[in-house]
């Protein structure tokens, strides 16, 4: 009886792990759908990353950029997928300088690098590029020097140190800032918790009504087992 019995458990358990599997597969599977569809329609809108823009700075047209896209989305998604895709650059470029060769070059394996490499990449590049002259890069205000003003005085010690402790603060921040001000214009409240949240929270409540006597440690280890998992296997894709 006591074989029956713990066959009926494992078999459970394996069942549990299977469809925790695919409930993680298909979220995973969606959220990268969500994330290409969304990275299209903010490669679409020049005036909210392309500080050559003619509207760049144009706050009326930024904000009806911002419209034109769901809203509620915009938040916490550029700042996360801008992020991700700097970090993302930045292996690409280092293993370039390192003197590696064509083979050992840095592939990223993150689904959206190459949509987004598509129309960040001179706009980053641009700031990092001038980031590294800011030792005599005169700087007028944050504005100007957003916008492309390459100007440089190499002469000028007051400026030099105007520069230096203006630009603590890399070039892509100050881009974020200027995104993150037009969403304090636009009074945008936080958006609401994403479907990964909210299955999240469910797991954590239901993990909170389950029985004294069940050990939630060994299901804790199991579902962040399974995460790991997934994540590695989406990086080696």
């Amino acid at each position: 009886m006591q074989h029956v019995s713990a066959f009926v458990d494992t078999h459970s358990l394996n069942i549990a792990d299977m469809i925790a599997v695919e409930i993680l597969d298909n979220n995973e599977q969606q959220k990268v759908s969500e994330d290409l569809d969304f990275i299209d329609l903010y490669g679409n809108e020049p005036s909210l990353w392309d500080v050559t823009f003619q509207v760049y700075h144009d706050k009326i047209e930024r904000k009806r950029a911002l419209q034109r896209i769901d809203v509620d989305k915009i938040n916490k998604r550029i700042n996360n997928l801008r992020t991700y895709y700097k970090r993302e650059m930045n292996k690409v470029e280092d293993s370039k300088r390192s003197g590696a060769g064509t083979c050992e070059i840095y592939e990223s394996k993150w689904p959206m690098y190459q949509s987004m490499d598509k129309f960040l990449r001179t706009q980053v590049r641009k700031r990092v590029s001038k980031s590294n002259i800011n030792s005599s890069t005169t700087e007028g205000d944050d504005n100007a020097d957003d916008s492309g003003s390459d100007s440089v005085t190499a002469n000028s010690s007051t400026s030099s140190t105007t520069a230096k402790k203006r630009k603590q603060m890399s070039k892509d921040n100050k881009s974020d800032l200027l995104l993150q001000k037009a969403f304090d214009t636009l009074n945008i409240p936080e958006g609401e918790d994403s479907n990964d949240a909210i299955f999240g929270k469910y797991v954590g409540t239901s993990l909170s009504a389950m029985p004294e006597n069940v050990n939630k440690f060994i299901l804790k280890n199991k579902i962040q087992n399974l995460v790991c998992e997934t994540q590695i296997l989406n990086l080696n894709q």
